[in-house]
């Protein structure tokens, strides 16, 4: 039973049935603004930003905030990694739930962020969320969700993981908990947040580059990437096991954790869930290594960033098809509703 206490998303799920999909577009102010907080003061939607680009660009998974209900997504727009000054293309979008309005952060980090991937965390460690921008491998930045001031907190150059750093809380990892990084070699390292040290767990194969990583939990899911066939899962001892080594049908060649968005099932089972663009809705699950294919997607025609809302048996998607010469906006706000 979905919990009432989501306002205007909890009337959307409630009014669906399972398996089905939903353009909540209608329900959200996703549509042209006059946002004068952006550097050239221009009219565009909450998804996209500076020049009619938009923000959900080669994306992963989203942070379900489920203490403020809302929903964030880091990012810049068309990937930009490089551009003077830092950070022009780039904001953080916050959706509430309870009444579908956006707001928007630009250049929240005064850093280029680069493409999305995997490296927005799925959910908030207490009052905090991370990020590492596309093309930084030496920073690590928090966000405070009272404040929405984001910092850099940890140097991780020593960490030697490269431009991109896939990366995912583990509340139960450490007395603080702990935020795993991932990069594109399957190597997998570990910032422990009470005692302020790095490590790394591990390198391992199977692994493409852009993989998956996401809490489940109790225990966090890796794996995946454009040619990645391997999944594995973390649990809070720090023991690494393997879920599955190959995908299923229908799955293979489309990058899972990539062009293929990945995150945990919002009803707290131990399954991962991917969603192929123009394809199926597939599940895998943990203790069998098993892949289940749940049908046709609908409505989401390109890779599109995910989060699970979890208690209530359903997923969000943004969906930013941009403009064409500064016309109508395509950006839409999508619910499917888990089987």
């Amino acid at each position: 039973m979905v919990s009432p206490t989501l306002g205007a998303l909890t009337t959307a799920i409630d009014g669906m049935a399972a398996g089905a999909w939903l353009n909540w577009t209608a329900s959200t102010n996703v549509q042209h603004i006059t946002d004068a907080t952006c550097a050239d003061a221009g009219t565009y939607a909450w998804l996209e930003s500076s020049a009619n680009y938009f923000l959900t660009n080669w994306p992963g998974k989203m942070t379900w905030d489920a203490t403020r209900k809302q929903v964030l997504l880091t990012g810049c727009a068309q990937g930009f990694s490089s551009e003077a000054p830092a950070g022009t293309h780039s904001s953080a979008v916050y959706l509430d739930v309870t009444t579908g309005q956006f707001s928007k952060t630009w250049n929240p980090m005064a850093s280029n962020l680069g493409h999305v991937y995997d490296s927005n965390c799925s959910r908030p460690l207490g009052n905090k969320v991370y990020r590492s921008p596309y093309g930084s491998s030496s920073a690590l930045y928090e966000c405070d969700l009272t404040t929405r001031v984001w910092a850099s907190v940890k140097t991780i150059s020593s960490l030697s993981l490269g431009s991109v750093n896939e990366i995912e809380v583990f509340p139960e990892l450490g007395a603080s908990g702990s935020v795993l990084l991932l990069n594109d070699a399957g190597k997998l390292c570990r910032w422990d947040i009470a005692t302020d040290t790095l490590s790394t767990i591990g390198t391992y194969g199977g692994i493409g580059s852009y993989p998956s990583i996401h809490y489940c939990a109790g225990y966090v899911v890796f794996g995946g990437g454009s040619t990645g066939t391997t999944f594995r899962k973390i649990d809070s001892a720090g023991t690494v096991s393997t879920i599955c080594s190959a995908l299923t049908a229908g799955l293979a060649g489309t990058g899972a954790g990539v062009n293929t968005p990945m995150c945990a099932d919002p009803s707290g089972l131990g399954k991962s869930w991917a969603f192929v663009p123009a394809g199926s809705a597939f599940s895998l699950d943990h203790t069998s290594g098993t892949w289940t294919d749940h049908g046709a997607v609908s409505g989401i025609n390109t890779a599109s960033p995910v989060c699970a809302i979890q208690g209530h048996s359903a997923f969000l998607f943004y969906v930013g098809a941009g403009r064409a010469n500064s016309t109508t906006s395509n950006c839409q706000v999508w619910i499917f509703k888990a089987p």
